[in-house]
């Protein structure tokens, strides 16, 4: 006998394991899509810490921040801080004072990322 069709069980099976492949594929493709996009973030928020760091350590913090270097909709925000030492002391250079710049980036109150700096500071901050 001479068989040339396929039964329909055959059939079914092979359209079910297609079917597990596909929602597979699918599956990767969105975890992956995902992915990129929270990358894309993180990427976002790092390159504003450092255009917010360059330009703050370059024109002071009297300056303020110039948006215009900032992509996304991260809020950034800056400080100073005394740095804490073990004896509860100070570092001061003539009249330059120790600092931490603490530049935070944040969205709807929740903060995403941020990066410590120390650097010396004047009286007045914008003496660089």
């Amino acid at each position: 006998m001479n068989r040339n069709r396929f039964t329909l069980l055959e059939v079914l099976v092979a359209l079910v394991i297609l079917s597990i492949g596909v929602t597979g594929l699918l599956w990767q493709l969105s975890v992956a899509s995902e992915r990129a996009f929270r990358n894309t973030e993180a990427w976002e928020n790092t390159h504003n810490l450092i255009n917010a760091a360059e330009h703050l350590l370059l024109h002071g913090t009297g300056a303020g921040l110039d948006t215009t270097l900032f992509r996304g909709n991260g809020e950034i925000s800056y400080r100073y801080e005394i740095p804490a030492f073990p004896d509860g002391g100070e570092i001061v250079e003539g009249r330059k004072q120790l600092r931490t710049l603490v530049i935070e980036v944040s969205r709807n109150g929740e903060l995403l990322d941020s990066i410590r700096i120390d650097c010396w500071v004047g009286e007045s901050d914008d003496e660089r």
